[in-house]
């Protein structure tokens, strides 16, 4: 309100847009206004801040008395022009008034525009509040879409991996209850058969490893050769030892030892400390060698330090690994009967007329004709399961002319040699030839040979005929339960000839695949339906708030109804509400594969759109399927989600 003819009245506003401050920066702000006779008067700024806009008004814009007819602020930048509702504006008409009369039209016009600016700053405080709250809510709600994002990402991964599925290969698949998320074990299976005792010791299998009943003796038992440690590495013995009642005897003078032979020396030692008669305890010991020259075999050995003891101890779990800790145990699984591997068998080039075992002390060893030629540059792998003196070596040669290398233990068997070699010169004259020699010459001694396996490639593969089964994966993983065990195809077309060896093998394979199947569908379905409730909930969330405390625009949004066509009626019910040009015009038959109790099978299916009239916009889709097993045809209906 002003009064006509006044020059210099001021006027200021706050800008705002969409309940923000707004960027003034780089525009022009003009006051425009229509007075009551219909003339267009204006005034622009003469002072723009970040906060506020002045116009300073002359003579000219209150012309007239009366009410303005229109009355805005109009806001231009570049091609955006923006404007403010209208704005009423009066001007008085010329009056001449007393001092004192001035004084109250100020007074009271100072108490208006105080009342004015209280509750403008009240609305503004109440605006920012829910702004707020709405930012936090935002912030917190794109915190949890990231996470589920995150997870779904991480199960997209999985999934994608189904396209680069891993294999591993085994010829048996009792994995047992065992905890495979440890080292592997590189002692294979321990048994009475593979101890040496005395008269006065008796030794047998029970449980998951031996029982040994002392009479009045020192002496307990020990090994014959067994996987050989390596030097300046860390390794872990372990064991679970239960000191039976009948045991007389101070239980802490037993010890469990491994050792190097010639000479008996310990190299790792298991005192049986705190554990009394009638207690089972899981004892572990930590240590490494600097050195293994000259050993001929190592093995372990139970028995009393010092003093005659009787009755009875079981040692159970017995498990050696490379480690600076002992992990669950859990049997060796590149030996007998697992030979487990992550590659197919390489074929076995070696030469097919010679005999086995070979034992002999010459120089040469072994003279074999390979089936097929040693190539420069081509990588080949021999591996020999043999004994020989600690002073010798296994040294392979191409016809005692080219030295390819000396063959290493294979660390988790016994007695198991191999070596890889890419040869890089070649007898023209016999291409073919391979010998071991053993080495040094003047050393020679008494060695043995039980076979030997020659392959091409870098990884050394068990000298066995076929695997039977093949586990799949999607990881990489050295956990046999990771995989679903199923027949080796190689193995079934080579042995299977009757359905009753089918059904023999293939009861044991199921066992195992069909509990890991649906272990894995069910994680994968609880991981998919956690994600979805939790994304719609967020979502029904955040649109609920902004509906309710902050938008005044209207949203409409459709619900996703579903439910299923009984099989036992031809009932449709709604299952999804499409948009019109997404409904097809007519039934599409494809074809598929399921699998269903008896194996795979071939299997059909249509689609099926319609809607109740041509004047609505909402229909439903039925997918039905249906295959032929034997003689007789099964269907069944499939409901999909449609979004």
């Amino acid at each position: 309100m002003a009064r006509q003819g006044d020059k210099g009245i001021t006027v200021t506003v706050k800008p705002f847009l969409n309940g923000l401050q707004m960027d003034t920066s780089g525009g022009t702000f003009t006051l425009k206004g229509t007075t009551p006779s219909n003339r267009y008067v204006d005034s622009v700024a003469t002072s723009v801040t970040s906060e506020e806009v002045t116009f300073s008004l002359d003579g000219t814009f209150m012309s007239e008395a009366g009410y303005y007819k229109h009355c805005y602020v109009e806001y231009r930048k570049d091609d955006q022009i923006l404007t403010t509702q209208d704005i009423i504006f009066f001007s008085l008409g010329v009056s001449d008034i007393s001092q004192g009369q001035a004084d109250e039209y100020v007074s009271q016009l100072e108490e208006l525009i105080r009342k004015y600016n209280e509750t403008f700053d009240a609305f503004m405080a109440e605006i920012k509040g829910r702004v707020d709250s709405l930012n936090q809510q935002i912030t917190d709600l794109t915190g949890q879409a990231k996470t589920l994002q995150d997870k779904l990402d991480a199960l997209k991964e999985e999934i994608s991996k189904l396209g680069n599925l891993q294999v591993m290969y085994s010829n048996s698949i009792d994995f047992g209850g065992y905890d495979y998320s440890g080292n592997p074990n590189l002692l294979r299976k321990i048994t009475s058969d593979y101890f040496i005792t005395k008269d006065n010791v008796v030794i047998t299998n029970e449980n998951k490893g031996i029982k040994l009943t002392f009479r009045k003796t020192g002496f307990g038992c020990e090994t014959d050769n067994i996987t050989q440690i390596k030097p300046k590495k860390t390794y872990t013995l372990s064991a679970k030892i239960t000191i039976n009642d009948d045991f007389v005897g101070d239980p802490s003078k037993i010890r469990l030892t491994y050792r190097k032979f010639p000479g008996g020396n310990i190299l790792l030692r298991i005192n049986l400390a705190d554990v009394l008669v009638g207690e089972s305890k899981i004892f572990s010991v930590t240590g490494s060698v600097q050195n293994m020259d000259q050993v001929e075999r190592t093995y372990l050995r139970l028995d009393s330090s010092s003093q005659i003891v009787d009755g009875s101890i079981n040692i159970e779990y017995i498990k050696l690994e490379e480690s600076s800790i002992a992990t669950p145990y859990q049997p060796n699984l590149i030996d007998y009967p697992y030979y487990i591997g992550k590659n197919k068998l390489g074929e076995n080039i070696a030469d097919t007329r010679i005999k086995f075992p070979i034992k002999t002390n010459n120089y040469l060893i072994y003279d074999g004709i390979m089936l097929k030629d040693l190539i420069v540059g081509q990588t080949y792998t021999i591996t020999i399961k043999g004994t020989k003196p600690p002073t010798q070596k296994f040294s392979v040669y191409n016809s005692g002319t080219y030295l390819y290398g000396n063959a290493e233990l294979v660390e988790g068997l016994t007695d198991v040699w191999t070596l890889t070699f890419t040869p890089e010169q070649v007898l023209n004259e016999e291409p073919n030839k391979l010998c071991i020699y053993q080495i040094p010459k003047v050393t020679s001694g008494m060695c043995t040979l039980d076979w030997l396996k020659i392959e091409k490639g870098k990884k050394r593969t068990p000298n066995i005929k076929e695997y039977k089964y093949r586990g799949i994966s999607i990881r990489d993983s050295n956990n046999p339960k990771n995989y679903v065990w199923d027949l080796a195809p190689k193995y079934v077309e080579e042995n299977l000839a009757t359905d009753d060896k089918l059904n023999q093998i293939t009861n044991n394979a199921n066992k195992y695949t069909d509990n890991k199947v649906a272990d894995t569908n069910t994680n994968i379905t609880k991981i998919a339906d956690s994600l979805t409730n939790k994304i719609d909930t967020n979502k029904i969330i955040a649109e609920k708030y902004t509906d309710d405390k902050f938008l005044e625009s209207k949203y409409y949004a459709s619900r996703n109804n579903r439910s299923i066509k009984g099989s036992n009626n031809n009932q449709f019910t709604m299952i999804g509400r499409l948009p019109d040009w997404a409904i097809p015009s007519h039934k599409q038959y494809n074809s598929c594969m399921i699998r269903t109790k008896n194996g795979m099978e071939n299997a059909s299916f249509d689609i099926q759109g319609r809607k109740p009239s041509a004047n609505t916009d909402i229909g439903t889709i039925t997918i039905g399927l249906g295959w032929r097993n034997r003689t007789s045809w099964a269907s069944g209906y499939c409901v999909y989600r449609v979004d």
